[in-house]
């Protein structure tokens, strides 16, 4: 009893509990380690290389108001950062203004905020600037730029380890020339306008671009002394009307230089226009500032940069390349006295100087490793290919050495080249003289298969003077293909004949163009001809027969098959009607018994006669049918079918 009156309450206790105690239970369970090492807890940091102020001058260069300036940025810390930056400060001679002052003159962003830098990484910050307007002679712009670096997990450039400096731009527009760089006054002969330099210009990309900027020399009001708010409007109207008095011929001021008691400096350049045609000349008007306020025309004041390639250009959607070779293809530069018209004689170009100094000539482009370029004495350019392989091709390029612009491009192709048999060559002595070698005949499937090889003398420097215009091909000729000898003596072309008629005479006619520095340019016409006669096909008849044996008699077989179409077509073509069907009388077909068909001969006589003038002379009415040159074909005797 006892027992049971002392569990009754037990029950009552741990029933109360149950109920009013939380349903949730926690549990903590303790240890602990002891560990021997050493442990260090760092912070790390922030910090750039060099907290020096850094000073930079903008400068432009004579021919072009843009320029960029290279800025290191190193991250010397333990963290990873991000790079933000702000124009703090904009003076002009010391005294703050705005930024929308600013925009007056100069076209400037600050580069990419938030860029990443890892640790102890460098990173080559571009700042562009663009001259919009110049400053009064003299003047000085500074920008003050604050270059923050911070963490880069932190959101807030403000928060966090951070580290900054400043960078400061400046720019002072030149002083008014002195007189030195005036010219000789007896060279205006009682002009007010000399024209000191042409500007030459080329096209990229479908876009104009000033490759020597145009000078012109204005004297105005000579002897007398211009304050500088004279001088300001001045050329202020000088480059409003010039400007306006040129847009249809894509000139625009480069900048107005005052010379003291002379007049002015003016330079002009191409404006960043699409452009076409590469062969324009432009004249330019200039609009005086004296009282009668008179027009003055100056012609032939812009020029193309030309080179061969561009005078023998056809098609405006392709332009020809400049070709290499393993000893080097000589180009020269020049430019025309009229638009499109090289007759009216060539200016030879004389500046390569100027080009040199102010532009990085080089080659470009995925086979560029495979070219070399250098400038003769006579500043000829020479271009070589490495091998003899053909169909490499990249690009000559002017590129400026300070915006890096690219003024001047070029396509170079390299050719094939390969070592000539001399016994094919050696009876060539003269330019144009040719040897025509036939190839064998196959017959598959009712088409004919052949070809024939040409072995030409050519001329001196005929690679880079002479390009192939080639337009319609022979009956039956499907392609062919280009090679030249190592020395450049000589050229095979190989053609490919393929047909469902028979070769009684493959022949084609070559078209080559060639510029000549006096301003014409000239046409090569010289046919080739290899002849076919019954022993051919009696030969094909034969072999045709062998394969037949060769394969068997089973009608299943269809070689044997084959063999029966082939000479079924060779009895019908060996056949008296169709033979006078394919146009040879009987005189024709004795000469072709009586000739070898595997090659033929030619000579060309080097006159100046064989050349046509491809504006006035009359050519021949089809690529087949008529030579340039009396060629007289010899033959061999007849051989016959073993």
């Amino acid at each position: 009893m006892n027992c049971r009156c002392y569990q009754l309450p037990l029950f009552f206790v741990v029933s109360a509990l149950f109920f009013l105690l939380p349903t949730t239970t926690y549990a903590q369970f303790q240890d602990v380690e002891d560990i021997q090492d050493e442990i260090q807890l760092s912070s790390g940091f922030l910090s750039f290389d060099s907290n020096q102020l850094e000073k930079h001058q903008i400068s432009f260069t004579e021919h072009s108001n843009q320029t960029e300036i290279t800025v290191d940025l190193k991250n010397s810390g333990s963290l990873d950062g991000k790079l933000s930056y702000t124009l703090e400060t904009i003076l002009l001679d010391s005294k703050p203004i705005e930024p929308s002052e600013l925009a007056e003159y100069f076209n400037f962003t600050l580069p990419k905020q938030n860029t990443s830098i890892l640790s102890t990484e460098t990173h080559s910050i571009l700042f562009n600037f663009k001259k919009l307007k110049s400053l009064l002679k003299g003047q000085t712009l500074t920008l003050e730029i604050k270059v923050r670096l911070s963490q880069i997990n932190i959101k807030e450039a403000t928060y966090g380890f951070i580290d900054e400096k400043t960078i400061v731009f400046s720019y002072s527009e030149p002083k008014s020339a002195d007189s030195n760089n005036w010219i000789d006054d007896n060279l205006f002969k009682n002009n007010d306008l000399y024209v000191e330099k042409k500007l030459f210009y080329s096209i990229v990309n479908g876009r104009a671009t000033t490759v020597i900027p145009g000078i012109v020399y204005y004297k105005f009001k000579d002897k007398q002394l211009l304050s500088q708010a004279e001088q300001d409007i001045a050329i202020k109207n000088l480059t409003t009307l010039l400007n306006s008095s040129n847009l249809n011929n894509n000139v625009e001021v480069d900048k107005i230089d005052y010379i003291e008691k002379k007049g002015f400096r003016i330079q002009f350049k191409m404006d960043d226009k699409s452009l076409e045609g590469r062969s324009n000349v432009y004249g330019i008007t200039l609009e005086t500032l004296d009282q009668e306020s008179k027009k003055v025309d100056i012609s032939q004041a812009v020029k193309p940069l030309l080179m061969i390639p561009d005078a023998l250009e056809t098609d405006a959607d392709k332009d020809l390349p400049l070709q290499s070779s393993i000893s080097g293809t000589r180009y020269n530069f020049f430019s025309i006295t009229e638009s499109n018209n090289f007759w009216w004689g060539i200016t030879e170009f004389e500046d390569i100087k100027y080009i040199k100094e102010h532009y990085s000539i080089s080659i470009e482009g995925v086979d560029s490793e495979w070219f070399s370029f250098s400038f003769s004495d006579t500043n000829d350019l020479m271009i070589k290919q490495k091998n003899s392989k053909g169909g490499l091709s990249s690009q000559l390029t002017f590129r400026d050495k300070d915006t890096h612009i690219v003024v001047f491009s070029r396509e170079i192709t390299s050719i094939n080249q390969k070592d000539l048999s001399e016994e094919l060559t050696a009876s060539l002595y003269d330019d144009f003289q040719f040897k025509a070698i036939n190839n064998d005949i196959t017959l598959s499937n009712g088409v004919f298969s052949s070809g024939m090889k040409v072995y030409l003398k050519i001329p001196k420097n005929f690679i880079s003077q002479f390009y192939d215009q080639t337009i319609t091909l022979g009956p039956g000729i499907t392609s062919y293909n280009i090679v030249y000898s190592l020395d450049e003596e000589f050229m095979e072309i190989s053609y490919q004949y393929q047909s469902t008629t028979f070769p009684w005479s493959i022949n084609q006619t070559m078209i080559f163009k060639k510029f000549d520095m006096s301003g014409k340019i000239l046409e090569k016409w010289i046919s080739f001809e290899v002849l076919n006669d019954q022993s051919t096909l009696q030969k094909l008849m034969i072999e045709n027969q062998s394969q037949s044996s060769e394969s068997g008699n089973s009608p299943e077989n269809n070689i044997n098959s084959q063999s029966t179409k082939n000479k079924d077509l060779i009895d019908s073509i060996l056949s008296d009607s169709t033979y006078k069907e394919s146009g040879l009388d009987s005189d024709v077909q004795q000469e072709a018994k009586e000739t070898s068909p595997d090659s033929s001969e030619g000579t060309a006589d080097e006159s100046s006669e064989q050349f046509f003038e491809n504006s006035s002379a009359s050519k021949p009415e089809s690529s087949t049918s008529q030579s340039t040159e009396p060629a007289t074909n010899q033959t061999e005797p007849s051989k016959e079918p073993e």
